[in-house]
């Protein structure tokens, strides 16, 4: 799948269907927006106000849709070999909003999670892009922070949720307990929103043109979103909450990857898998950002492919990866 943005151009914005199809010749014979205008489109769109959200072709307008319970699978700091996306220094390179997908797979037959039991784990697995760790303050207390934006597939036929996942690391080292509503793990803190439930299996065959996208509130006072995107069905669905550790003010490297469903397991594809895939940034303002690429990692998850390369071409970073 191509990118719809372009080196130094801000992200495409939402503008009523009437001025779309008086600007652009992208409607069907009937008067409704093409598909191709729909991608286009909702590539800016997403909620402005915290919860969960839905959006189906041809619609332009999210929808609520009732919240999950808080998703109890913890995406634990961990191994550290991944390339990531660096942004760059100073100010205008603070990432705020990051997407990626898996842009082509070959030799793909088969997944399963390490962990989980149920149908042997198949097609048990997550998308996840993470930020660095930062150094914020939070209830006036300086502490390291970290921000993940999650899918997890629920195997064949128990659909996907989509959340986010805030942690405070090492803060039971000096404090003796988490702020409220925070839970603790280990020495760390750590809460995660109620999950978007995606009510659609989205089978392991990553090549399905889907989208995990994370966005970081605009200001301390702001939403921080993210965003899952399955063009094969022309569906969407979003997951918003209060900012909680200001990643608006501290992003400048991305993780995004195929990874274990949760609690530090092992995705395991066949022998012979190979995938790619394609991550963008932009800045606070809506500008692409043209990164480099860094031997790095967050997230305690692995799937069992090897990293082979991690190159930039344009604004956008590719990794390769196979077994």
């Amino acid at each position: 799948m191509t990118s719809s943005h372009s080196a130094g151009i801000a992200k495409l914005v939402v503008i009523p269907i009437i001025a779309l199809l008086v600007a652009m010749p992208l409607s069907t014979a009937s008067g409704q927006i093409s598909k191709t205008a729909w991608e286009q489109e909702t590539a800016g769109s997403y909620p402005t106000g915290p919860g969960c959200f839905v959006l189906a072709y041809p619609s332009l307008t999210w929808s609520q849709t009732p919240c999950g319970g808080r998703v109890t699978n913890l995406m634990t700091v961990g191994n550290g070999n991944d390339y990531v996306g660096y942004s760059g220094s100073g100010s205008s390179k603070i990432i705020g909003d990051a997407d990626g997908w898996v842009l082509s797979m070959s030799g793909f037959t088969s997944e399963y999670d390490s962990k989980v039991s149920v149908n042997s784990g198949v097609d048990y697995y997550s998308l996840q892009l993470n930020s660095q760790t930062f150094y914020t303050t939070v209830g006036g207390v300086s502490v390291l922070a970290w921000q993940q934006f999650i899918f997890e597939n629920n195997g064949v036929s128990g659909g996907g949720v989509l959340f986010m996942q805030y942690w405070l690391l090492g803060y039971l080292n000096n404090n003796a307990s988490c702020p409220s509503n925070w839970y603790p793990q280990g020495k760390s803190c750590v809460i995660s929103t109620g999950g978007t439930n995606t009510n659609t299996e989205v089978p392991s065959n990553l090549a399905n043109p889907l989208k995990l996208e994370g966005i970081a509130a605009s200001s301390s006072v702001g939403n921080d979103v993210a965003k899952l995107c399955d063009f094969s069905i022309l569906y969407c669905w979003s997951n918003s909450a209060t900012n909680l550790v200001n990643l608006y003010a501290n992003w400048h490297w991305t993780e995004w990857n195929v990874f274990g469903y949760g609690n530090a397991s092992e995705a395991n594809f066949n022998s012979g898998t190979s995938i790619e895939i394609e991550v963008h940034l932009w800045n606070a303002t809506g500008y692409m950002i043209t990164p480099t690429c860094s031997n790095s990692g967050y997230t305690g998850e692995t799937n069992n492919l090897f990293l082979s390369s991690c190159s930039v071409n344009g604004a956008a970073y590719y990794v390769d990866e196979n077994n």
